[in-house]
């Protein structure tokens, strides 16, 4: 509901907001003359200061995936403290210097860590890759099946290719 402001010296549109701890989403529409373009972005705010007593993950993990959704923050896979690599998903719903809300959702099709998680256009979200040991032992401990999770139905799936499975962890991905 308000205008950004260009920078002289840079070029770039600049706007001051106040963010909340936790997800912040903001609409974004640019026009000139006969042209208007919208998109959201995603940005997470985290005070250095916050006390974090009762804000903790249901499970300590590493190796996961955050990915920022309209309705919250997905958190998928990783590796446990005991060393087990999780098909567990949360979706974190509200978060306060104090306590964190989550949502259960249902769990991967597939254990993994390493993984890439990309929020697709139509708002569902692409699993791709990593392994499903803590470390990367050989061919069978890449996941060669990706899935996705439709946030409308709450459930994932696996995702049929018929290209041959490229094995990979620790990568990045790009949506194009």
């Amino acid at each position: 509901g308000r205008d950004a402001e260009q920078d002289e010296r840079s070029g770039l549109w600049e706007i001051e907001v106040d963010l909340r701890p936790g997800a912040n989403t903001f609409v974004l529409e640019a026009f000139s003359n006969d042209v208007t373009a919208q998109d959201e972005v995603d940005i997470i705010q985290a005070d250095i200061d916050a006390s974090t007593a009762n804000a903790n993950l249901p499970e300590a993990r590493t190796g996961h995936t955050a990915t920022g959704l309209p309705s919250g923050i997905l958190i998928a896979g990783g590796v446990n403290a005991s060393g087990d690599v999780l098909d567990a998903s949360w979706l974190l719903r509200e978060m306060t210097q104090t306590e964190i809300t989550f949502g259960e959702i249902a769990p991967l099709q597939t254990a993994r860590t390493g993984h890439t998680a990309s929020l697709l256009p139509d708002g569902r979200v692409l699993f791709l890759g990593g392994t499903s040991t803590p470390e990367a032992s050989g061919a069978g401990s890449f996941v060669a099946t990706p899935e996705i999770y439709d946030p409308e139905t709450q459930t994932t799936r696996p995702v049929l290719t018929r290209r041959s499975r490229t094995l990979r962890a620790g990568h990045t991905t790009l949506l194009l």
